[in-house]
């Protein structure tokens, strides 16, 4: 099977072997119940490891081109045609997109999407082209072969213990002593607020942020009615010598810095 293959593009091998054999199927060289080559027999014909073509392969059952069968191969299967989207129910009691679009609505500022050129630092997250992803399915696939039970498991509720002992004694090393037992770890700083803000406060309550902060923050607030004071920050951060005169004039329960990442 011949398959070209640009070795000094930035998209991973088995992308482009994923997106050829994808393209073959779709145009009718491979048809419904064709076997495809074996991982061994395609990674010498195309000079590539094993793994890369087993990861093309899993792309392909992900996105529903393939079926392998335990002890027989691989086999081509054309993706269901999608379901015809439901009606909307008419009775429903409060409207959809009320949820859909609550984040929108509660910040105050329209979802906009980005054009392609743009680097989008608003998230926090690194650029997926620059993600080991060879790396990491390597890992990936080490980890289930010896600990498959455990992965699919609920770990720890306050999280991976050698992660929350190695973070505290990072900590107590910065001059924060810290154990692992007083670390909670959570999946993100959204999830970390809303737990305060659900432990803490009370609709009602009033909290005090800078300006301008993160807006995801100010979304959750409102949605548990958190009454909401700002103020303004400098390039250093929240002008925190204005605070006195504001808590005099409004107690509050607590005092939200967002960390302004340079």
């Amino acid at each position: 099977m011949h398959i070209p293959l640009d070795r000094q593009q930035d998209v991973p091998l088995y992308l482009q072997i994923e997106e050829a054999l994808r393209r073959a199927i779709l145009s009718g060289v491979f048809v419904d119940g064709d076997k495809l080559p074996s991982t061994r027999q395609l990674a010498g014909e195309l000079a590539v490891s094993r793994l890369t073509v087993d990861n093309a392969y899993a792309e392909l059952a992900a996105k529903g081109f393939l079926r392998q069968r335990r002890g027989s191969g691989a086999y081509v299967q054309h993706p269901l045609a999608q379901p015809a989207q439901p009606q909307p129910a008419t009775d429903v009691p409060f409207p959809a997109e009320r949820f859909t679009t609550l984040t929108s609505r509660l910040d105050g500022y329209p979802d906009i999407p980005l054009p392609d050129s743009i680097i989008n630092f608003a998230a926090g997250v690194g650029s997926p082209k620059v993600f080991p992803q060879e790396e990491f399915r390597k890992i990936l696939l080490s980890v289930l072969s010896r600990h498959a039970e455990e992965a699919f498991s609920y770990g720890e509720y306050c999280g991976y213990y050698p992660l929350r002992d190695t973070l505290g004694r990072i900590l107590t090393a910065q001059g924060i002593p810290t154990h692992a037992e007083q670390l909670l770890i959570t999946n993100g700083s959204q999830h970390a607020i809303s737990l305060i803000v659900q432990s803490l406060l009370e609709p009602g309550d009033t909290v005090i942020v800078e300006q301008p902060t993160y807006a995801e923050a100010l979304g959750l607030l409102r949605l548990h009615r958190i009454n909401i004071v700002t103020i303004p920050s400098d390039r250093h951060g929240m002008l925190v010598d204005q605070l006195p005169a504001l808590l005099e004039k409004t107690p509050a329960e607590a005092d939200l810095h967002h960390t302004q990442f340079p």
